[in-house]
C-alpha cells in the first residue's frame, strides 16, 4: 500500500513539474508599450524589404530586433525616432556547384544557407519589436502594420 502511494505523488509531481515547464520556455510580449511607437511600415525595394520604425525611445531603452512575416532583422538606428530593419531575398546568383562520382570530389561545396525560423506565429500585418531594458530584453507586439 505504501508503494503505490509513494508511485501515485511520484507520478503527481512529474506531472506538476512537467506541465509548468511549458510556461517557462515560452516568451511573452508586452501589451502595454513602453514607448510610444507612432507608426509602423515597410517597402518593397528590389531584391531588399525594408522595415521602418518610428518611435519616440527613452534613453534607457534599445530597440534590437523586429520579427515580420516569418524573418528577423536587426534594427538600426537612423536618427531619434526613425529606425530601419532590412530584409535581404535570397541572391538570385546560383553558386557553382562540383557534381563527381569521386568519392572527396564534392568536399569543396558548401552547405545552403537555411533561413532562420521565426519563434512567433504573426498575421500578416503583424510585428514583434524586441528592444533592451538594461540586460533583458523585452517583445512588444505592434498590429496594423503598413505597406507604403
Amino acid at each position: 500500500m505504501n508503494i503505490l502511494k509513494y508511485i501515485v505523488n511520484f507520478s503527481l509531481l512529474v506531472f506538476l513539474v512537467l506541465s509548468l515547464w511549458n510556461c517557462i520556455g515560452a516568451k511573452q510580449y508586452k501589451t502595454s508599450e513602453p514607448m510610444e511607437i507612432t507608426k509602423v511600415y515597410f517597402q518593397n525595394v528590389d531584391s531588399v524589404k525594408a522595415i521602418y520604425v518610428v518611435a519616440n525611445v527613452k534613453q534607457k531603452i534599445i530597440l534590437d530586433h523586429v520579427y515580420f512575416k516569418g524573418k528577423q532583422a536587426r534594427l538600426e538606428q537612423v536618427n531619434d525616432s526613425l529606425f530601419i530593419g532590412h530584409f535581404f531575398k535570397d541572391s538570385l546568383k546560383k553558386k557553382d556547384v562540383i557534381m563527381t562520382n569521386e568519392p572527396y570530389g564534392e568536399y569543396g561545396n558548401t552547405l545552403p544557407h537555411l533561413p532562420e525560423k521565426s519563434p512567433f506565429d504573426l498575421k500578416e500585418n503583424e510585428c514583434i519589436i524586441a528592444f533592451k531594458v538594461g540586460d533583458e530584453v523585452h517583445f512588444l507586439k505592434y498590429s496594423n502594420v503598413e505597406k507604403r
